[in-house]
């Protein structure tokens, strides 16, 4: 669900820098009066656009994947060809007019490659680097490896394991040995930082001591609010970011 949210936002943002670089293209081309922060401005756009064109191909479904790549190539020549903002002459109405033209085409497609459900991305086949407008290379694109993956997953198994083990704890549950699972409900919202506290320090002995300034200087309450964000980060960069 993640991977699925995260290409289709990946997708729109091309779009939109899409319409942007025609918005710029025929507002600043030639124009008089464009300054070092429009040039800048330009050249960032379309080295982000030339970054997510990979994703054409990534995206089509296999009787689309041929014409996604011829797409990608024709959009990257589109770039290539308004190198700058600045010019000594306006373009002529017949350039303004060729310009809109092939853009809209492309334009057209990205639009038909919207419509069509993805569940996740194919992974593009490496290939050389090419380069970019902004005359950096573009990033290879290609399978996670084997070993990536595995690590990855160990990491969200430990972390899953280790927060239920913490939150258990601080709820008051226990092993008894024999007698097996007890349960001790804490009183108050102290006893349960109390509990979160003493559980951190069964986890890691120098982590009470770490934190212990902390609590010192801002409260128990506000530590615990402070490691419950820290937590939700880990999790995004594991379980998110990660993916």
């Amino acid at each position: 669900m993640f991977e699925s949210f995260r290409a289709n936002q990946r997708y729109q943002k091309l779009i939109r820098m899409w319409i942007a670089y025609r918005d710029m293209v025929q507002r600043f081309e030639g124009a008089k009066g464009v300054t070092d922060d429009h040039e800048k401005r330009f050249l960032k756009l379309k080295a982000r656009i030339a970054a997510l064109l990979p994703i054409l191909e990534g995206r089509a479904p296999g009787s689309m994947a041929r014409e996604a790549q011829r797409r990608a190539m024709l959009m990257t020549d589109l770039l290539n060809r308004h190198r700058s903002l600045r010019r000594d002459e306006p373009p002529t109405d017949a350039e303004r007019e060729e310009f809109t033209k092939t853009w809209h085409e492309h334009y057209i497609f990205l639009n038909q490659l919207k419509g069509i459900p993805v569940v996740h991305e194919k992974p593009v086949k490496p290939r050389p680097p090419k380069e970019a407008p902004s005359g950096l290379p573009t990033r290879k694109v290609g399978r996670p490896t084997t070993g990536g993956w595995f690590l990855r997953f160990v990491l969200r198994v430990g972390v899953i394991a280790v927060a239920i083990w913490v939150v258990a704890k601080a709820l008051g549950f226990s092993w008894g040995g024999e007698s097996g699972f007890a349960f001790d409900r804490p009183a108050s919202l102290t006893m349960l930082g109390d509990n979160f506290l003493k559980t951190l320090q069964s986890l890691g002995g120098g982590i009470i001591g770490f934190m212990q300034p902390v609590v010192t200087s801002y409260g128990l309450e506000s530590t615990i609010a402070l490691v419950g964000v820290l937590l939700i980060a880990l999790g995004y960069l594991v379980f998110i970011r990660g993916r």
